[in-house]
């Protein structure tokens, strides 16, 4: 199920066929929204290392859809956040409930919007609350995978696929 309503929100932008381009995706995926989607660090997370952290982060604003990922993970990690950021647009999920204001007070802000998003995520999730995982994150997940296959296939050298 969760394959479908990702291939469908993934339908509803109207890729071109074969291979992607980052920017193609983001065009794509602005038309549809019908407003910006911005992508950039969230500077203010904690390092890695750090028990308290987030990988990314959607907010939906009235001018624009913005997209965080974090500065420390690996640049192959930080795309596929930035992909799973993505879906959740395409398929119509919503962002984050975090004003912009409180976000741009670092990361104190975001911890109790990072804390239930990490306990919709499917790995992280209780066994005994397991059948509360939001199907959001799921199809988010799917998503991602399957947009990440096509922009790798987009002309990466075997160099840059072997070493990401």
């Amino acid at each position: 199920m969760t394959t479908q309503l990702a291939e469908e929100a993934i339908a509803g932008l109207s890729l071109p066929a074969g291979p992607l381009t980052f920017e193609a995706l983001r065009t794509a995926l602005q038309t549809w929204f019908g407003k910006p989607v911005k992508v950039s660090p969230l500077e203010t997370l904690p390092s890695r290392d750090q028990p308290a952290s987030v990988t990314g982060l959607y907010l939906d604003t009235a001018d624009a859809g913005q997209v965080y990922f974090h500065p420390d993970d690996p640049r192959l990690y930080q795309l596929f956040v930035v992909l799973h950021e993505f879906m959740h647009i395409a398929a119509g999920h919503g962002g984050c409930h975090v004003p912009a204001d409180v976000l741009g007070r670092g990361y104190a802000g975001v911890t109790a919007e990072v804390s239930a998003a990490r306990a919709r995520v499917p790995g992280r999730t209780a066994p005994d609350r397991a059948r509360t995982v939001d199907i959001e994150e799921l199809v988010a997940e799917r998503g991602a995978m399957l947009l990440l296959t096509r922009l790798q296939k987009a002309g990466a050298s075997p160099g840059e696929e072997a070493f990401a």
